[in-house]
């Protein structure tokens, strides 16, 4: 060996000396070196967990996962807290019970599955992930479907007909905390679902792809 270096990788090149039998069309005789790459590091030239790309992939969707499951937990107390401030007399099953039972089931149902499953995805593999990938996908019928159709419930329970519905609100405007606070907490779900959902996928797709 007559020259050791570096390549543009970062991965040690050992240069030896070949010399090439008899001369060429100058007189000069034939002097040329081949090299080869480290063994210690030659493998991780081809580990694509190493690349740039992958590594943003994955600090994205970590990121978010940290995200939804935190924001998870706290719908999973909000619909704890929805239960026994409303839902106590599950026997009384008026409209203005099923209208707050609506929120408790779709908050808990979207997002109490995936608040369980937060810890385990950072030692989960790909099968974890893609529980994940999925629970998460799930909580994007909040936005679209769900979220409204519990504040259109809540409305007509609360003030079109809250003598029919049986409201326990001695005025409407006692419930504007509870209803106003729901629709400030359904556009910070749907913020955070359709800001972050998409990076789970594509952590679970990119892991998918390496493995």
């Amino acid at each position: 060996m007559i020259q050791k270096d570096i390549d543009s990788d970062g991965f040690p090149l050992n240069y030896l000396d070949w010399a090439r039998p008899g001369e060429d069309e100058d007189g000069n005789e034939y002097t040329h070196y081949m090299f080869a790459i480290d063994g210690d590091l030659w493998f991780d030239k081809f580990d694509f967990t190493t690349s740039d790309e992958y590594i943003s992939i994955r600090r994205a969707g970590v990121q978010s996962i940290n995200i939804l499951g935190f924001t998870g937990l706290l719908n999973s107390v909000f619909s704890l807290w929805v239960w026994f401030t409303f839902l106590t007399d599950y026997g009384n099953n008026t409209d203005f019970w099923f209208a707050w039972f609506g929120p408790f089931v779709v908050n808990g149902t979207l997002w109490i599955p995936l608040t369980l499953t937060w810890p385990a995805a950072q030692w989960g593999g790909l099968t974890m992930i893609s529980i994940i990938k999925f629970m998460a996908q799930l909580t994007l019928t909040g936005p679209f479907i769900a979220y409204p159709a519990n504040i259109a419930a809540l409305y007509y329970a609360i003030y079109m007909e809250p003598v029919a519905s049986q409201s326990t609100f001695v005025a409407t405007a006692d419930a504007d905390p509870y209803f106003y606070g729901y629709i400030a907490a359904s556009i910070v779900n749907s913020i955070i679902s359709l800001l972050f959902v998409p990076d789970v996928v594509d952590y679970y797709n990119k892991i998918k792809e390496v493995e």
